[in-house]
């Protein structure tokens, strides 16, 4: 099983998004954040393996947030 995280500022895109990668098999949606400061921190506390993010999010961009999931998570 793969556990994502996912970042959207929008409810009803975060929603849909974690519905619909829910029925997915092998996809574990472990945390849900709102910002990219947010995701940073629930990326490293949920051990997940990938991170899906929206580009523009609150207090930092999509990329930017990347490059810090990227270095938190192990490997």
């Amino acid at each position: 099983m793969i556990k994502a995280v996912l970042a959207e500022d929008m409810v009803i895109l975060r929603e849909a998004l974690t519905k619909t990668l829910s029925l997915a098999p092998d996809i574990s949606v472990v945390g849900t954040c709102d910002s990219g400061h947010a995701v940073v921190d629930c990326a490293a506390e949920a051990g997940a393996e990938i991170a899906i993010l929206d580009v523009r999010l609150p207090g930092m961009s999509g990329f930017e947030a990347a490059q810090q999931v990227r270095d938190k998570l192990p490997g």
